[in-house]
C-alpha cells in the first residue's frame, strides 16, 4: 500500500500553457489510470485557483487611468459559476480524478487559492467529485509511520484563511490576473512580448526590472500608480499608502517574500521536532507534506526514535528565471509506502521525466 501526494496545480479558466497545459493534463490522466488499486491520493492544496478567477473591485477606474477605458471588465462570478468554468476548461482532469476517486481513497486538502470551497457544505457535489473528501488537512498511517499533509499557507501572514479566503494574497492575485496582465497584454503583445510568463517569473522581484525595460518611462510610472490604487481598492495595501509606494518598494517586498519557502520549512521542522504543534495538537508525524511556496524542498530531522522528513512539493506550474528563457517544468510527486527495498520509504519523483529526485527509508 502507498499514499501519493501532489500539490499546487493552479487550474483556472483561462488557457495559459505556462501554468497548466494540455500536456500536463494528459500526464496526470495517464498516471491516475496506472496507479495500483490500493493506492491513496492526497491533493495538497491550490489545485484549483479560484482566487485567480475572482474579479477585483476598481477595474474600470484602473483601465481608465491607463488610457484604455474600452478594456472589457468581466462580471463578478459566484462560486458555482467559477467551478462550472473550471470544469469546462479542464474536462479531462475532472473526469480522470472522478473515475480514480470512485475506487481509491482521495482527499483534497484546501489551500489558500481554493479555500473558497470551504464555504460550500458539500464541495464534492459542486465540483462533481462525489467520492472526494475535502478537508483542511490530512493524516494517515503507512505501516506504523504517521504522515500529515497541510498546504502551509497558515504560516504565511498574507495568505492565512482563518477569517475566510478574502485575504491580501487573494486581492493581489485577482488584481494581477484581471488588471495588470490584461493591460500589459494589450500594450505589449503587439511588440511580441510574452506577457503571460510574468505570472510565473521567479524570483518574483524580477517582474519590476523586466517591466522597466518593456514599458516607456512615462508608461512605467503611470502603470504602477494605477496598479497601487487597484491594490488599495482590494485591501492589499492601505489607501493612504498609495501616496508613497514605489516600484522599488514593491521589489523589496517581493524579495522578502522569496524567503517564504525557508520560513515555512522552519515551521515544518519545528513540528517534526515537537517544538510547534499543528491544529488539534497531534504528536509529531514521521512525514510532513506541504505545498504553497512553489519551491521544491526536502529536509530531514533525526531524533531519538527515527528519521523524520519534511517535504514541500513545490508546484506543477512552469518556472521562468528570465523574460526570455524556455522555462522549466517539474511535476513533483511524493510516494510514501512500501517498496522492494524496505517496509516504508518516502520517494520524491518527477512525474514528467520519471526521475527520482530524493528518497529516504523510514
Amino acid at each position: 500500500m502507498a499514499t501519493y501526494f501532489v500539490s499546487d496545480l493552479h487550474l483556472f479558466d483561462v488557457a495559459n500553457a505556462h501554468v497548466f497545459g494540455d500536456g500536463v493534463e494528459a500526464v496526470l490522466e495517464r498516471w491516475l489510470g496506472e496507479l495500483e488499486h490500493t493506492a491513496r491520493l492526497v491533493l495538497v492544496g491550490d489545485i484549483l485557483d479560484l482566487t485567480a478567477m475572482e474579479i477585483p473591485r476598481g477595474l474600470a477606474a484602473f483601465f481608465a487611468a491607463l488610457g484604455v477605458p474600452d478594456q472589457p471588465v468581466p462580471q463578478r462570478r459566484s462560486l458555482e459559476e467559477k467551478v462550472a468554468r473550471l470544469r469546462a476548461a479542464h474536462p479531462r482532469f475532472f473526469a480522470a480524478l472522478g473515475r480514480f476517486s470512485e475506487t481509491h481513497e482521495t482527499t483534497f486538502v484546501l489551500g489558500n487559492h481554493d479555500a473558497q470551497l470551504a464555504e460550500e457544505a458539500h464541495p464534492e457535489r459542486l465540483t462533481g467529485l462525489d467520492a472526494v473528501r475535502f478537508a483542511p488537512s490530512w493524516s494517515g498511517v503507512e505501516r506504523d509511520r504517521t504522515i500529515t499533509a497541510i498546504h502551509g499557507h497558515g504560516w504565511d501572514e498574507a495568505n492565512r484563511t482563518d477569517d475566510g479566503w478574502r485575504n491580501r494574497g487573494a486581492g493581489f492575485t485577482s488584481a494581477m490576473m484581471h488588471g495588470a496582465l490584461p493591460y500589459l497584454r494589450r500594450v505589449l503583445a503587439p511588440q511580441g512580448r510574452d506577457v503571460d510568463r510574468l505570472a510565473v517569473l521567479r524570483p518574483e522581484e524580477r517582474v519590476i526590472p523586466v517591466l522597466r525595460r518593456w514599458l516607456t518611462p512615462g508608461a512605467y510610472e503611470r502603470f504602477f500608480d494605477a496598479y497601487f490604487e487597484l491594490l488599495a481598492a482590494n485591501g492589499v495595501v492601505p489607501g493612504f499608502a498609495t501616496y508613497f509606494l514605489t516600484p522599488d518598494y514593491v521589489r523589496a517586498r517581493l524579495r522578502e517574500d522569496e524567503s517564504l519557502w525557508e520560513r515555512v520549512a522552519e515551521h515544518g521542522l519545528e513540528v517534526l521536532e515537537g517544538v510547534e504543534t499543528l491544529p488539534g495538537r497531534p504528536p509529531p508525524p514521521d512525514v510532513l507534506v506541504a505545498g504553497h511556496t512553489h519551491v521544491l524542498d526536502w529536509a530531514e530531522h533525526t531524533g531519538r526514535r527515527a528519521r523524520r522528513i519534511y517535504c514541500n512539493l513545490g508546484t506543477w506550474t512552469r518556472q521562468f528565471l528570465s523574460a526570455f528563457d524556455r522555462g522549466a517544468t517539474l511535476l513533483p510527486l511524493l510516494r510514501v509506502g512500501d517498496d522492494d527495498a524496505c517496509e516504508v520509504a518516502a520517494t520524491l519523483t518527477d512525474l514528467a521525466s520519471g526521475d527520482v529526485l530524493n528518497r529516504a527509508e523510514l
